[in-house]
């Protein structure tokens, strides 16, 4: 399992991601009601670490013609393999609609490697 830091997306901020399918937890993405939709990646929040977690916050930007709802999508990229991200849309001005992607993530071992996740504990 990959653990995403706000340091894995600053190499492609302020280029585009697409949005190609609702992700419904089963096995297959349903891309039936969903246009691929471009999403520019505008910022990375950092939203606070700790011992434990840490915390930032994906911006993206698209057209408000063909807006996305909250929900789970797939989401794709030609420089990073990416899975599925959890959008949430934020407002719309000037036919741009923002959205926001949030995680918190186990912090880094003091060494800087990846804590262990027990996966099986991961509904």
């Amino acid at each position: 399992m990959t653990v995403w830091r706000a340091g894995s997306f600053t190499p492609v901020l302020g280029t585009t991601f697409t949005a190609t399918a609702r992700w419904g937890g089963g096995a297959e993405a349903d891309a039936s009601d969903v246009t691929p939709t471009a999403l520019a990646l505008v910022a990375i929040d950092d939203a606070g670490r700790d011992d434990r977690y840490e915390q930032f916050t994906l911006v993206f930007e698209g057209s408000s013609d063909a807006p996305l709802e909250q929900g789970t999508y797939v989401v794709t990229h030609d420089q990073i393999e990416l899975d599925v991200l959890f959008l949430v849309p934020l407002e719309d001005r000037n036919g741009i609609r923002r959205y926001a992607s949030y995680f918190s993530v186990p912090a880094p071992e003091p060494d800087g490697s990846d804590r262990a996740v027990d996966e099986r504990k991961i509904p």
